[in-house]
């Protein structure tokens, strides 16, 4: 069995999957093992294995077909788009987020099912978990990890397969940039707990989309990245004195 580091988790399992297909383990056009076998694999859970398939997908190595299976489409991403989000500034991708993001989490509401429901509040006591204890810096991917979970179930939610494409292409870009930015926006050492009031935020975010409320669940989807964007905004400027 494949032993993987603790911190991220989903981004070690989608660059050991990766690295099967570049090795010929599994070829073009050829279905992949399912996700019970590959987390056995890892060592680690079915929703890892999910996320990191998600990842590959949405760079064009791997092909979610309904019913039949994930299959290899391609053994390199796609460079134009990955040259892209390359060079992208945490400004542009929190931009990007909000031009994806409050519509999904609009459709997520209206759309949801049960099953959707109980993987968001997962995602949300996880989250929970990492927000209400003191954050050392090697504790940071872990937050970003169960932080892009939650918005991955919500996006998921809105059954809309480009927008879940879309989310997917951008999580490796999002983790970096919201990883390095906790970084810098935290001194050394252990730090204090997450806001409060950002996991309320999300709260509410998750409680709209249960009681399918579209145009409550839009508006605070799009709030929260207003403000997510307004305090590297600030953060840039007070640096830049």
């Amino acid at each position: 069995m494949t032993t993987l580091k603790r911190y991220p988790l989903v981004q070690q399992a989608a660059e050991h999957l990766l690295a099967k297909i570049s090795a010929g383990e599994w070829t073009v056009g050829q279905k992949i093992p399912g996700e019970t076998t590959l987390a056995s694999t890892l060592g680690v859970g079915r929703s890892t294995v999910r996320e990191a398939i998600r990842e590959l997908s949405g760079s064009g190595i791997l092909e979610p077909r309904q019913g039949s299976g994930v299959y290899v489409i391609a053994t390199e991403p796609n460079a134009g788009w990955d040259g892209v989000l390359l060079h992208t500034s945490i400004r542009d991708v929190i931009e990007t987020r909000l031009a994806i993001e409050p519509e999904a989490t609009r459709f997520a509401a209206l759309r949801r099912t049960e099953d959707d429901l109980t993987l968001i509040n997962k995602r949300l006591e996880e989250r929970k978990q990492a927000t209400t204890q003191s954050i050392t810096p090697a504790e940071i991917t872990r937050l970003v990890d169960v932080d892009i979970a939650f918005h991955r179930e919500v996006v998921g939610a809105s059954h809309n397969l480009v927008m879940i494409d879309l989310f997917s292409a951008l999580t490796p870009r999002i983790r970096e940039s919201m990883t390095g930015m906790l970084s810098t926006q935290r001194p050394s050492g252990v730090t204090e707990p997450s806001s409060p009031t950002d996991h309320d935020a999300h709260n509410d975010i998750a409680n709209a989309i249960a009681d399918r409320e579209p145009t409550t669940a839009y508006n605070l989807s799009r709030a929260h990245l207003l403000e997510l964007l307004d305090g590297h905004s600030r953060y840039q400027e007070s640096s830049s004195r």
